[in-house]
């Protein structure tokens, strides 16, 4: 699987995750209106509440999606100019003969020494790059809700809550004989107080993987070290110079 597939496959996971998570909350509030709204039933058709329900997921589904592959050319960049730093500082530590004054060809690290070096100098700083590396092509089912979980903290919490918050009220209506305004009130403390709970465990393990790293797969740290080779390539291409090594 190439980069510009893994980031349309991204996209498209991250974008129906946002839509289902936006669609649970506008489907059950126009389900309940629907049910129990005269009022609103008078003022919109059928077609508008259809509108109602799925407009808002799709509008999270595109901006979910668009956020991804912006996030992705932003990390793309952000790598080639990692890259261009290792190379640089692997220039640095693999020339040092050189620097010392060294001549003699016979002492010099033979050709495969040399990129085996740099190969081991890219590998190393990819692993300290605040990732983790996962055996295999494919990450667990884990490992992709773990990464998720990371960088979208509050779909998560949106996600969670308002099934929770509306489950909660209609707990309250079904069990509760009290008024309305009661059944609200009572919805509102437990809603928050569970919300609450929430937000701390997830910002709790959001803050977990940020300090031990996403998770990535060893084809796409290999990946990353090719490009890094590629793109000390390139460069010595563009300055018109020979590869030292």
């Amino acid at each position: 699987m190439n980069r510009q597939e893994e980031v349309t496959k991204a996209a498209l996971r991250d974008g129906l995750i946002s839509g289902l998570c936006g669609i649970i909350p506008t489907g059950l509030g126009v389900w309940y209106l629907s049910n129990y709204s005269k009022k609103f039933i008078q003022l919109t058709s059928y077609s508008t509440r259809t509108a109602l329900v799925i407009m808002p997921p799709l509008f999270m589904f595109g901006l979910a999606s668009e956020k991804t592959v912006n996030s992705s050319v932003r990390e793309s960049q952000n790598r080639q100019q990692h890259a261009k730093e290792i190379n640089q500082w692997a220039d640095e530590n693999t020339n040092i003969d050189a620097a010392a004054g060294i001549r003699n060809t016979e002492e010099k690290a033979s050709l495969e020494e040399k990129q085996t070096r740099l190969s081991s100098l890219y590998a190393k700083s990819v692993q300290d790059s605040g990732i983790r590396i996962v055996k295999g092509d494919r990450l667990g089912p884990h490992h992709i809700v773990a990464n998720f979980w990371q960088e979208n903290p509050f779909k998560v919490l949106l996600g969670i809550g308002a099934p929770t918050i509306g489950a909660i009220f209609m707990h309250q209506q079904k069990t509760s004989k009290t008024a309305l305004q009661m059944q609200l009130m009572h919805t509102r403390v437990i809603g928050q107080s569970s919300m609450i709970i929430f937000l701390l465990s997830i910002m709790g393990f959001k803050e977990y993987m940020d300090s031990n790293g996403k998770f990535i797969t060893q084809g796409e740290a290999d990946r990353m070290v090719m490009e890094m080779q590629r793109t000390r390539e390139e460069l010595f291409e563009r300055l018109g110079v020979s590869n030292p090594d």
